[in-house]
Order: structure tokens, then sequence, then C-alpha cells
């Protein structure tokens, strides 16, 4: 979605001189800002005149240590992905001093709105696995833990402590209001968690695959926020992807799904 809104001054100009090095006429290009996607990062759709060519232009302030952090590991797991030839953007300009970066426009539409304009969603979903297991597979190859922001893998640590503790803390206390301690929900918790790390974590793991995140065209299925990126188990982005609130497949669908998936692990 486009909203109306200009562009600050600042990443304005960041944006003219751009297009003024790709030898482009900088005066005649608008800038409209695109829905936000949670986070405190702000984007533009960048457009030039009648031409055609479009960009996508995003700020994320390093007002703090992990905003610096994060966009670092944006540039870095972003570069790494894009000369896997993975289906990300292709990043054209960044200045880390200001969190400013101009990449490649991979549409205006997610999967998420394609959906509801397919009736059967099954093969969407299954050129999409295809490319998560291309992703988990090619994205871990040459893969430094070093690049990410929070954590260098999905390991067992952070299962309990990011994960279960979170739950108990923001859903069971703050969101439902019930008791702050759940000592009785330690060890079915830990016995989950390991169960999970027996299933490997040395597959490239985005952390938020699901239908917000990826872009649909006609040409081509576009990945994006994957600067939480980093070394994980298989099932994780694959249960975003099938068990996902924003596309709410019905069980049919995700067994059809999953077994598109369990398929490319056979190859």
């Amino acid at each position: 979605m486009e909203l109306l809104r200009k562009c600050d001054s600042g990443i304005f100009d960041f944006v003219r001189l751009f297009l003024k090095d790709r030898g482009l006429a900088s005066e005649a290009f608008a800038c409209r800002a695109l829905a936000g996607d949670g986070s405190k990062r702000i984007f533009w759709r960048v457009v030039k005149g009648d031409s055609g060519l479009s960009y996508v232009a995003m700020e994320n302030s390093p007002s703090d240590d992990f905003s610096i952090r994060e966009n670092l590991a944006y540039i870095r797991i972003g570069r790494h992905l894009f000369e896997k030839g993975l289906p990300v953007p292709e990043i054209f300009r960044y200045d880390l001093r200001n969190g400013w970066f101009i990449m490649e426009d991979m549409g205006d539409m997610s999967l998420q709105e394609a959906l509801a304009e397919t009736g059967d969603r099954v093969p969407l979903y299954e050129r999409v696995v295809e490319i998560l297991f291309r992703l988990q597979t090619e994205g871990s190859k040459g893969f430094d833990t070093s690049w990410t922001c929070q954590t260098g893998r999905y390991d067992l640590e952070v299962m309990r402590r990011f994960e279960a503790d979170y739950f108990t803390e923001a859903f069971l206390h703050q969101y439902l209001g019930l008791k702050k301690e759940w000592p009785e929900l330690e060890a079915p918790f830990t016995h989950l968690a390991e169960r999970a790390v027996t299933g490997g974590g040395d597959f490239f793991l985005h952390r938020d695959f699901q239908s917000r995140n990826l872009m649909v065209s006609a040409a081509k299925i576009g990945i994006v926020d994957w600067q939480g990126g980093r070394l994980g188990p298989l099932g994780y982005d694959l249960a975003s992807l099938i068990i996902d609130p924003y596309a709410a497949l019905s069980d049919i669908e995700r067994a059809r799904v999953f077994e598109s998936y369990l398929g490319l692990l056979s190859d």
C-alpha cells in the first residue's frame, strides 16, 4: 500500500544523487511512502517519471546499538543471499551513518494479497517452498554467523530464553493478565526445545518467512526482511509459512504444502 508522504530531505538528496550517478535525470522522480512492517524502519517507493523505473528506499535510523547491528546484518546477509542467486532485492547503495538504503523494487503485492486473488492456493505455495528450500540450503553455504544482529544460531538457548520465556511473559502475563511465574511449564518447554534441536541447525533460517514478507509478481517471488537471519533447523521457516495467521491455510492445504516440501527433501 502506498501512502501520501514525502521523503525527508536527507534521504531525498541521497536518492537524487543515486539517480544522477546512474545516469538518470534526478529532478523528475517521486517518493511514495509504503505501509510499515511493524518496525521503526520507513520505506518509500521511488518512481522515476514515466520511465517505469522504480526503486525502494529504506531508512532505519542508527539511533541505538541494535539498529546499528541490524543495518549491518541487512547489508551483509542481503548481499550474501543475492550473490547466491536467491530472490532477494539487490542493494544498490547504502549509507550506514544515516541508515539509508536504496534497493531493487520487488513489486507491491505480497503473498498474503496474492492469495486473496487465487482459487487453488497450493500451486503458488509449491513455488514458495521451492524457494524456501533453496534459501535454506544455498543460503547456509559460506554464511558467517558474525553477520547476524541477534544470535548466530537458533539453538536451545534461543528457544528457551527468547521463545518460551517470552511466551510466558508477553502472552500469559502481560496480555492475558495471568501470573508471572510458571514453574510448571519449565519441564515441558525444555523437553520441546531439546527435541527441536535434534533436527540439526546448520541451515539458513530467515526467522520470519511468512506471507507478508514474500512478494509475488508474474516473473518471480521475492523475499524481504532477511535481517534476522541466522543458522538454524529446517522446520522453523516451514512452520512459519504453513501455520501463518495472515494466510490461514486449511488443514488440507497445509498437508499438501508439507508433502510438497518433503518431496524436495527426498530428491
